[in-house]
């Protein structure tokens, strides 16, 4: 009896050493977890909350802005149809106003572009699901030719087939005022951005 009890009797280095190994392998097992789900995890925020003020300030003033002026130029129920692009605009110019696709070229250029793609497939073509994504990626592919890629016109295209008796009524008549909302947007950020520190338009080097 005394003989079996030495033998299944462990030491405390050895008692310690497993604690140790167990240990380790249930940290390793958590990290393996943690490792496959990172990619569910939000990036580390770079900005400082003064910065979320500033874009806030900005998206308030300048979609505002932009919106009272939409109202002299089109009847609301109309402008309402503009209103989830222009909001998206409005988030890019303030908040990334440094990226490619934030930069005056291709805001204007690709509202123009998809208003003009959108306006005539309404006229020719009318509404259906079908029409919709052909009509998305013709402008997706003007964009992408003409350079001025930004995704909010791409939406528009859909904005502008779902309004598709106002559009009718209106024709290509109704490109002015669209691009004068866009212009004042731009106007805003242009000197909102650079009065609070933030150089826009950025231009590649």
């Amino acid at each position: 009896l005394l003989a079996l009890t030495k033998r299944i009797r462990v030491s405390p280095l050895n008692g310690e050493t497993l604690f140790i190994q167990l240990k380790r392998k249930s940290m390793n097992a958590q990290n393996s977890r943690k490792n496959h789900l990172a990619w569910l995890a939000p990036a580390m925020a770079a900005t400082t909350p003064r910065e979320w003020l500033r874009v806030i300030i900005g998206t308030v003033s300048g979609l505002s802005l932009s919106l009272l002026l939409g109202l002299q130029l089109l009847p609301e129920q109309t402008l309402m149809h503009l209103y989830g692009p222009l909001a998206a605009s409005t988030i890019m110019l303030f908040a990334v106003p440094s990226g490619t696709m934030a930069q005056p070229w291709s805001v204007l250029t690709g509202y123009l572009s998809a208003s003009m793609i959108a306006i005539g497939a309404s006229h020719y073509l009318g509404f259906s699901l079908m029409t919709s994504a052909m009509t998305l990626g013709i402008s997706l592919l003007a964009m992408s030719v003409l350079r001025c890629l930004h995704p909010p016109a791409g939406g528009l295209t859909l904005c502008l087939l779902l309004s598709e008796d106002l559009v009718r009524q209106q024709g290509f008549m109704l490109l002015l005022p669209i691009l004068g909302i866009v212009t004042c947007l731009l106007i805003c950020a242009l000197i909102y951005n650079n009065l609070t520190g933030v150089r826009y338009p950025n231009r590649a080097e």
